[in-house]
Formats: C-alpha cells, sequence, structure tokens
C-alpha cells in the first residue's frame, strides 16, 4: 500500500532535470549561512549581482530540508495541494456572486486539475524542486485579489495586491514578469490607472525592507534582460526555433522533411510550438473563446476582460524582440482559475464533463509516453561520487559543458557565464560561447581557469576538437584522474 501511494504520489513530477541540483545548491547555501535572508554567487562563483529570488528555497531550508533533499516530489505536491486550497478559497469568495451549488463546485474543481498545460514534462516545476510552482501560486493569488479589486474597489483589497505581488518579487522572475506585463495592459482596459502602480508600489516596498538584496536583483535583472534579448536570444532561443510563427510557414515542414532529425523529435518540435500548445495546453481557454465568438457579447465582464488583457501578454511574448520574457504560454497559465470560472459559467453540464473526460485521457496518455521515454540525463553519477568524497562546497570547478557544472553545483562551487554582468559587445560574447549556449570557448576556460584558480577542471571531450583538447591541456596545467564516457575528470596543478 505504501508503494501504491508513493507512485501515485511521484505521478506527473517527472525525473529531476538539469535545474534540481541548482535548487539543492541554493539551499544548501541558505542552510551553510545560518538561514540568512542572504546569499551570492548563486550560478557562478564571484557573480556580479545576485537577482535570483530565493524565498522558496529559504523556506525549505528553514522549514523542509530534509524532505526537500530526500523526497522533492512531496514538496511539488504539497505546492499543487496549496494551489487547490486557494482556489478552493477563490471559489468560496465568489460563490454568492454566481450562486454556485456543489456540483458546479466540483466541476469547478475538474476543470481546474484537467488543463493539460499544468502537467507539461518541459516545465521545471514538474521535474524535481523547482520555484516555478511557488511562484505560480503567489501569481495566481495576486489574480484572486485583483479580481475581487476589480469587482469592487477598495483599500484593503488594494493592500492585498501589493503584499502579494511583494511576495512575488521575493518568489519568481515569471510571476514578476506576468504582473509588470498585464498591470498597464488591465490598467487600460478596466480603466482603473492604480492597477499600474502595484508593481512600481511593491518593488519600492522591496527597496525599503531589504535595501542591498534589492539593488542586486534591479542590476542583476537589468543587465540579464539586456543580455538576452540583445545576445543569448541568438544562440540560446533563436538557433531552436528561429521564429513561432515562421514555424508554420516554412520550418516545420523543413523539420518533416529532414531525415536526419528523428519522428519523436519532430513530433516535438511541432508540439511545444507556443501556438500549438496554447491550443492543447489550454483547450479550455478555447472553447470559451468560441462560446463567446459564436454568442458574441459578455465582452464587458471581469474575466473576459482579464482572459483579453492575458492573451495580449502572451501574443506579445510570442514576438521575436520580446520572446527573452520567457516561454508565453507560462503567461496563461496564471489565468487558469478565472478560464475555469468562465468554462463553468458559459458552457453545459454535458460540455464540462465531456472535455474533462477526453482531456484527463489526453493528461493520462502523454503522461504515459513522457514517463517512459529514455532518460537524458548524461551517465556522470561516477564523477559525482568522485567529487563528493574529494572536494566541498569550498573548492571551485570549472568545465566547458555548463550543462554539467548544474549536477555539480551542489558539492562544489562553479564557474559559468554570469548573465548578471553585462555583455559589453558580440565579441565578448563568442569569447565565452562556443557557436551555441552551454559551451564555453577553450580560449574563455583558459582564462577563468588563470582568473579564479580552480582546483578541478572537467571537460566534455565530444565538444572540442582534437585540437582545442590539446590547446586547453596545454594551458592548463593539471592531471587526468578520471576517464569516464565523453568525460575527462582532472585536478589543476596550482603554478
Amino acid at each position: 500500500m505504501n508503494g501504491f501511494l508513493k507512485n501515485i504520489m511521484k505521478r506527473f513530477i517527472h525525473q529531476p532535470g538539469s535545474d534540481h541540483p541548482i535548487h539543492v545548491r541554493v539551499i544548501k547555501m541558505i542552510r551553510r549561512n545560518g538561514n540568512k535572508y542572504s546569499i551570492k554567487d548563486v550560478f557562478t562563483f564571484d557573480e556580479y549581482s545576485t537577482y535570483y529570488p530565493f524565498l522558496y528555497h529559504w523556506l525549505l531550508s528553514f522549514f523542509f530540508f530534509k524532505t526537500a533533499i530526500n523526497s522533492p516530489h512531496l514538496i511539488q505536491w504539497a505546492i499543487n495541494l496549496l494551489k487547490l486550497i486557494f482556489f478552493n478559497i477563490f471559489l468560496y469568495s465568489i460563490k454568492l456572486h454566481y450562486s454556485f451549488d456543489v456540483l458546479d463546485c466540483f466541476l469547478l474543481n475538474l476543470v481546474y486539475l484537467t488543463f493539460p498545460f499544468s502537467y507539461t514534462f518541459w516545465n521545471a516545476k514538474n521535474t524535481g524542486l523547482s520555484a516555478r510552482g511557488f511562484g505560480l501560486m503567489f501569481g495566481q493569488i495576486y489574480v484572486y485579489f485583483l479580481y475581487h479589486y476589480l469587482l469592487g474597489n477598495s483599500d484593503l483589497l488594494f493592500f492585498f495586491l501589493i503584499v502579494s505581488s511583494l511576495l512575488v518579487i521575493l518568489s519568481s522572475m515569471m510571476a514578476l514578469q506576468f504582473i509588470t506585463l498585464s498591470a498597464p495592459l488591465i490598467s487600460i482596459t478596466f480603466n482603473e490607472p492604480e492597477i499600474f502602480l502595484i508593481p512600481l508600489i511593491s518593488y519600492l516596498l522591496f527597496f525599503i525592507l531589504f535595501n542591498q538584496l534589492a539593488k542586486n536583483h534591479f542590476i542583476g535583472v537589468l543587465n540579464y534582460y539586456k543580455n538576452y534579448s540583445k545576445y543569448y536570444a541568438e544562440i540560446f532561443i533563436f538557433k531552436h526555433r528561429p521564429n513561432i510563427y515562421r514555424d508554420f510557414i516554412k520550418d516545420f515542414w523543413i523539420q518533416l522533411t529532414n531525415q536526419k532529425i528523428t519522428t519523436i523529435n519532430k513530433i516535438k518540435y511541432i508540439f511545444l510550438n507556443p501556438l500549438i500548445e496554447l491550443i492543447h495546453g489550454f483547450p479550455y481557454l478555447i472553447i470559451v473563446i468560441c462560446v463567446l465568438v459564436a454568442k458574441g457579447g459578455d465582452y464587458g465582464l471581469i474575466e473576459t476582460k482579464l482572459i483579453a488583457s492575458v492573451l495580449f501578454v502572451f501574443f506579445l511574448t510570442t514576438l521575436n524582440p520580446l520572446r527573452f520574457l520567457g516561454e508565453p504560454q507560462r503567461y496563461i497559465e496564471f489565468i487558469i482559475p478565472i478560464v475555469a470560472v468562465f468554462f463553468v459559467i458559459k458552457t453545459t453540464l454535458t460540455i464540462q464533463f465531456f472535455t474533462a473526460s477526453v482531456l484527463f485521457i489526453f493528461i493520462m496518455l502523454i503522461s504515459f509516453f513522457t514517463k517512459n521515454k529514455k532518460d537524458g540525463k548524461p551517465d556522470i553519477q561516477l564523477l559525482l561520487d568522485y567529487l563528493d568524497h574529494n572536494f566541498n562546497h569550498k573548492d571551485v570547478l570549472i568545465s566547458n559543458d555548463q550543462d554539467f557544472l548544474k549536477y555539480c553545483s551542489p558539492i562544489l562551487n562553479i564557474i559559468t557565464t554570469d548573465t548578471s554582468k553585462l555583455i559589453k559587445s558580440k565579441s565578448e560574447l563568442l569569447f565565452f560561447n562556443k557557436s551555441y549556449y552551454g559551451c564555453l570557448t577553450p580560449e574563455s576556460l583558459i582564462h577563468l581557469s588563470q582568473k579564479y584558480k580552480p582546483k578541478v577542471l572537467i571537460v566534455n571531450k565530444i565538444m572540442y576538437s582534437d585540437e582545442e583538447m590539446h590547446h586547453v591541456l596545454s594551458k592548463i596545467n593539471c592531471n587526468k584522474i578520471i576517464e569516464h564516457n565523453d568525460y575527462l575528470l582532472l585536478n589543476i596543478i596550482p603554478k
């Protein structure tokens, strides 16, 4: 029975990806710091300006450290349960407004739980430890307060909007982007100019309460956005998918006719286009839009205006200049509760049961296929075990493979690309990145080794040519410890 319950708890929480160790690293850093609400060097040793929000990690380090390390899926399920509880509190708060009965509440919960996008395999909130679900929860709480404020303005609700926005700043960059981008649109749509002030007031409050932390956050985030919009998008985002709309004209067909690409990867490329994912990830939203268009009217309702405002944010962030602001479909996720309410209000009982049943089967099928796919995690356990037994968090590791560094980050300090430091030119970008994001050039590896004097070097041989390997090993004085698969683990000898 215990094993059965454990399997149920792990359902839809996929194997931890490369982001999971980073979260373990942050939790351990806070723990070593005496649980103080202050850390630095989150992503790399000698980080220019630490900007990553860590309320999630602080809470886990303080109250749930063992659970977070040993059973991360329990943390994710606890957050999912909290989201469901807050949704039902919201339903209770609007019960009189809509006269929901017991059956309506059951259907609303069923709809809320059967949005396919909530279980997508690529989202880090479904793969081990991640602050995404935590940020989503606070983002949805902000939406609940916003809904009530739009129903009837009050100073108390405005105060709660400020507080929830501040919690978002401390919790999630994506949720903060959602509030910041949607606030002006909602202000205009509802003719409520004070909503535009919410992110500004909450950020000012952030500066007052967390002085130095807020300064670092502001500088780091500003540099991060500049770097991604001007440089990283080209080698990270656009290299994988040049244009979301061009897919339909050209790139889908190129993928389908390319014999070098596997059938699975072709399907995945099409399936994960944000416009396609809007359809299969949020079918309740598509049905609501169709009902509104077919019947005409109801465009003045709060739900309609909120959905329209966030849809506008979605379409804005599908445009190449704004794609650095994250996956567009993740903005829709914050208004899932509003879509669920509107769907139940505007459709019949038959449509509701039928749609929920079909989507439940769809979610189960997607979960089955993604659970049974071959694990993409590199075979590096031998290397991790050696590092764990021979080094500690004060020792510094360098590698050309930045994704590999994530797995090592809970054990040692790591040196990687610092996204919080402003890139001044394209030549600087190319000096550090070898044709694609995630691989340091031989020149930058040598430069960082000379600058920071790390103890350990790990080279992913498949990323370098023989000439590049020879160049690195001739400039960095080191001894080979382990050669495992494509990886070479070396001890750097100080000069």
